[in-house]
C-alpha cells in the first residue's frame, strides 16, 4: 500500500517509516489482537515494534509494555552488543 491510499475499511492508514524504509500499516488495537500478555517473555516492552513512551511502529494509539498483540516480534540485539559479548568471550 502506498501512502496516502485507503485500506479495505475505507479509512487513510496510519504508516511508520522503519529504519530500514519499510512501510508498516498501523493497524488498530483490536485488529492486532492488543491484550494483556499472560506471558512475561512476550509482551510489547520487549518487541522490537515498541516505542518508548507508549507507541507502537505497528498499532496505533497507546501501548502498554506488559501488553502484546499478534504482531509481536523478539527485540533484535544491537550488533555492536553481539561484536562486544563476543570479544569479551573469545579474548585470550
Amino acid at each position: 500500500m502506498a501512502l496516502g491510499e485507503f485500506n479495505e475499511t475505507g479509512i487513510d492508514s496510519l504508516v511508520w517509516l522503519s529504519d530500514h524504509d519499510k512501510v508498516y500499516t498501523k493497524l488498530t488495537p483490536r485488529d492486532a489482537a492488543y491484550r494483556k500478555s499472560t506471558d512475561i517473555s512476550k509482551v510489547c516492552g520487549n518487541c522490537r515494534y515498541f516505542l518508548e513512551g507508549g507507541a507502537c511502529k505497528r498499532v496505533d494509539g497507546y501501548i502498554e509494555p506488559d501488553f502484546v498483540c499478534d504482531l509481536w516480534e523478539a527485540t533484535v540485539p544491537k550488533v555492536s552488543n553481539i561484536v562486544s559479548k563476543y570479544i569479551i568471550n573469545h579474548s585470550l
